[in-house]
């Protein structure tokens, strides 16, 4: 009897606590939600506040890796783009040469058009390397470039030859001068010299000419006040190392 009081007593308090529960969110819903809202704010500010920092920590890191890959894409596509650029350069020089050739070309002569593959520190002290060989030229044929003769054919292969230039240390050629026809000896790097009486006037400029074609400019005059003779110095009107094709011309 006394266990089924005690039961009866407890199943009364928890229908009694439900329905006071019950009587108080009917009653006063919107405030107890405040109040657990309230008492809830500080945990989920602390958890934020603990969180936040790894989730940070794991965006950096996903948005740096992304970063890297972005970059390292740009530099590969910089890279491709820049051998782009060196192929489209190369070809637009190759056909500015080959355009210069044609309106160079007036004569009847024959010639072949051979493409410069080495040149100093690559090959001898003024020197080219051209790919046409045996079938084509022969030693001595004559080499034109920019409207100039500029050398002599000096060695064949079945597919290249030696190109010697004019201004090779030491080579003489007879030149026309201020209408003298005067010996110039090459110094090198496109350069020549001549030995002229000291009271022959030459200025700076004037053009020199090789078999009434243009071979180069003076620029430089070296007086010499104690002897009879003054340096006339000239070059090639244009930088050899610039020369990506040149003419050959069947001697």
């Amino acid at each position: 009897m006394t266990y089924r009081r005690r039961n009866k007593k407890k199943i009364n308090k928890k229908v009694l606590a439900i329905l006071i529960i019950l009587v108080v969110l009917f009653f006063f819903g919107p405030s107890v939600k405040n109040i657990v809202h309230l008492a809830s704010t500080p945990a989920n500010i602390t958890k934020n506040i603990l969180v936040t920092p790894f989730k940070s920590s794991i965006e950096y890191f996903k948005t740096k890796k992304s970063l890297i890959n972005e970059n390292e894409e740009l530099k590969n596509s910089n890279r491709r783009l820049s051998i782009e650029n060196l192929t489209i350069e190369s070809l637009r020089k190759e056909n500015d040469s080959l355009k210069d050739i044609v309106e160079f070309s007036d004569t009847e002569e024959e010639f072949y058009v051979a493409k410069v593959i080495n040149r100093p520190p690559f090959s001898p002290y003024d020197t080219f390397v051209v790919n046409t060989g045996s079938s084509d030229i022969s030693v001595g044929d004559r080499v034109h470039s920019f409207g100039v003769f500029i050398g002599e054919v000096e060695e064949v292969y079945i597919r290249s030859a030696v190109i010697r230039l004019y201004s090779s240390p030491n080579r003489n050629i007879f030149v026309d001068l201020d209408e003298q026809e005067l010996e110039a000896v090459g110094i090198g790097g496109g350069g020549f010299s001549i030995s002229i009486p000291k009271d022959i006037k030459i200025e700076k400029n004037i053009t020199v000419f090789l078999d009434e074609s243009p071979i180069g400019i003076v620029d430089e005059i070296e007086e010499d006040q104690t002897g009879a003779f003054k340096k006339v110095y000239f070059r090639y009107p244009f930088n050899i190392n610039d020369i990506d094709f040149v003419q050959i011309y069947k001697n």
